[in-house]
């Protein structure tokens, strides 16, 4: 088990909502620093209502790309440790990182960092 720390909208003022070319309705939630076996991870975590009723993974899976490359990339600390890892989460109402829910669907990506842009990495 990892050592984590979460960041929230109330301490940091995220919350609002982050503007994609795709319409999607999507509010960064916080984002969480996680040391674990494979190293330094950044969860980006993001609210999305509607997933899981009418939007499925196929519709959202560009808005996640984009989303590591161009919403949380640019948010890793420089300088500072960089991590191994980023995973963008949507969920379709905020949940407690590390608490089930069975009520609330959720989709995760995980991206290495190479050269500056993410790369996704199957699970």
């Amino acid at each position: 088990m990892g050592l984590w720390t979460s960041v929230s909208a109330a301490d940091t003022g995220f919350g609002v909502p982050v503007p994609l070319d795709s319409g999607l309705d999507v509010t960064f939630h916080d984002v969480i620093r996680d040391v674990a076996g494979d190293g330094l991870t950044y969860r980006f975590r993001f609210v999305v209502p509607g997933i899981g009723d009418v939007l499925d993974y196929a519709d959202v899976v560009e808005d996640i790309d984009w989303l590591c490359n161009e919403f949380a990339l640019p948010r890793v600390p420089q300088p500072g440790p960089q991590p191994n890892r980023i995973v963008i989460s949507m969920m379709s109402e905020p949940t407690e990182f590390g608490v089930a829910n069975p009520d609330v669907t959720q989709f995760f990506e995980s991206f290495s960092i190479q050269n500056g842009l993410c790369i996704w990495e199957a699970f």
